[in-house]
């Protein structure tokens, strides 16, 4: 390139004679553009996912290799699926791991930073595949590494946010957690709030909800959905947010969890905002063992408390950091809604009319507290296996109910004719007149703890006031009216008969 251009003098290219008045530089036969990050690394994860099947068995069917790795540590699990349908754990050979690392590397350059687990899978006659773990869920405990790692990770590579959850785990600092002893000392933190009842229903209408949700998702064999234990609720959304009800004695009660990306949680623990103190205000029995899980990683969203007549936390609530933990049981309709899609769900086909009625009655009898096995059996009882599903697992689902407290009692229903009579002869022996009130055309319809009892009307004609008699199944009659909604009285009348029957245990 020492040479002037033709046509160009050497005064013209400058005192050397070899510089061109406009700068460029010449690509030789040697340069190569370079080869995107992402294409690197891909070409890294099919060589290991190749490597991993030249070392199984010849019998290999599919490989799933999962790897987790910081600065400080390193976690890996290589499963084989042999052709007979068993499977083995291989032992990760020195370069495979060298190479792994390498990716890892490699994937340091990107903007999102370097992955901290990463699952490799090659099925026999098929080019493998890699899928990246940036922390967006929490980590199995397998692969979990303690504090420590995940820091010294981040010196090397720092990142501008961490998952809530991860966060948390590093950060957390044990500054949610309320043991026992230290609970008496926050009554006088901060005045407690009172929870309006359109964000939250009373224990007695939530628990019966919670309780019949539990019931409707295991009838559909589904492993999701509420659960209800001894004097326990559990929920784990499939939004990764969950909670807790713990049932105490004396009529009091705790709920509490977490929303997964909550932004309060979020704030504080990235960018260090003040943590709120929610159990502040809260009585000396609001402690750690009946609290969510959640509270010893930090990631507690929400505490209520119900103190027998309401529900109370720390701060007003918001809607938004609470229901996404829950499950729907806001309102009747809520639940009849969820009911009727896990029944979809499961073969029972699309909801209509009459199933969304038998649903609804079984919702109010369980609010009610008496919940029958015909009940249960007309809302859920559909042979779902004639239209390709699961036949429902009925006594699974009254099983949850019983242990809810949420079905009738189980001593032998009141005959319809003793009912009756009975009925006939307190009228009579009230002195009453009967001139337009005939016993002799009474009717009794099944409630779940007894009967209702009354002398129909004729067609077209309306009475006002008209006489009910409810009568339960321990021989108890109660006097009411027409212009009291059956499905209103029956809630107190079924109420009352569990307070009896309690008293006689």
């Amino acid at each position: 390139m020492s040479e002037v251009p033709t046509g160009t003098t050497e005064s013209e290219n400058g005192a050397d004679g070899d510089r061109p008045d406009i700068g460029f530089t010449l690509a030789t036969a040697t340069d190569e553009p370079e080869v995107p990050t992402e294409q690197r690394m891909a070409e890294l994860a099919d060589r290991i996912g190749r490597e991993l099947g030249e070392n199984a068995p010849g019998d290999w069917v599919e490989i799933e290799a999962v790897f987790a790795l910081t600065v400080a540590a390193a976690a890996n699990r290589v499963l084989c699926l042999r052709a007979d349908g068993s499977s083995i754990q291989l032992e990760l050979l020195p370069a495979v791991a060298a190479r792994v690392s390498e990716l890892r590397e490699l994937s340091a350059e990107l903007a999102d930073g370097p992955w901290w687990r990463m699952v490799v899978r090659h099925r026999s006659g098929s080019a493998p595949s890699a899928d990246y773990d940036y922390g967006e869920q929490p980590f199995p405990d397998e692969f979990l590494f303690p504090p420590e790692a995940y820091e010294l990770d981040l010196e090397q590579f720092p990142r501008s946010r961490l998952p809530v959850w991860l966060a948390a785990y590093l950060r957390h600092g044990g500054r949610q957690l309320c043991p026992p002893g230290q609970s008496a000392l926050r009554v006088a933190a901060a005045p407690a709030h009172r929870v309006d009842d359109q964000l939250l229903p009373p224990l007695p209408l939530l628990w019966a909800r919670w309780s019949v949700l539990a019931a409707g998702f295991v009838a559909a064999r589904s492993p999701r959905g509420p659960r209800v234990l001894p004097s326990m609720g559990v929920f784990e959304g499939a939004g990764r947010s969950g909670s807790t009800l713990y049932l105490l004695p004396g009529d009091r009660a705790v709920l509490s969890g977490g929303v997964w990306n909550d932004p309060i949680l979020d704030a504080a623990y990235n960018e260090g905002a003040p943590l709120p103190d929610l159990l502040a205000g809260a009585p000396d029995w609001v402690a750690d063992p009946v609290l969510n899980p959640r509270v010893a990683g930090g990631q507690l969203s929400f505490c209520f408390w119900w103190d027998g007549a309401a529900w109370a936390a720390s701060e007003p609530p918001s809607a938004s950091r609470f229901r996404p933990a829950l499950p729907a049981v806001w309102d009747s309709d809520a639940v009849v809604g969820v009911l009727a899609a896990v029944a979809a769900q499961s073969g029972a086909g699309a909801p209509d009319a009459d199933r969304t009625r038998r649903l609804a009655d079984l919702v109010a009898a369980a609010e009610t507290g008496i919940t029958l096995p015909d009940t249960l059996g007309a809302a859920f009882g559909i042979a779902a296996s004639a239209v390709g599903g699961a036949e429902p697992d009925l006594d699974s689902a009254w099983y949850q109910l019983s242990l809810a407290g949420c079905v009738a009692a189980t001593s032998a229903p009141l005959p319809r004719d003793t009912a009756l009579a009975r009925v006939r002869a307190a009228v009579e022996g009230s002195g009453a007149d009967t001139s337009r009130y005939p016993l002799d055309a009474l009717v009794a319809d099944r409630l779940g703890v007894g009967w209702m009892v009354y002398a129909p009307v004729a067609p077209g004609e309306i009475l006002l006031g008209r006489a009910i008699f409810y009568i339960a199944d321990d021989g108890v009659i109660e006097r009411s009216s027409s212009s009291i909604p059956p499905t209103v009285y029956a809630v107190g009348f079924a109420e009352r008969y569990r307070q009896r029957r309690a008293e006689e245990s």
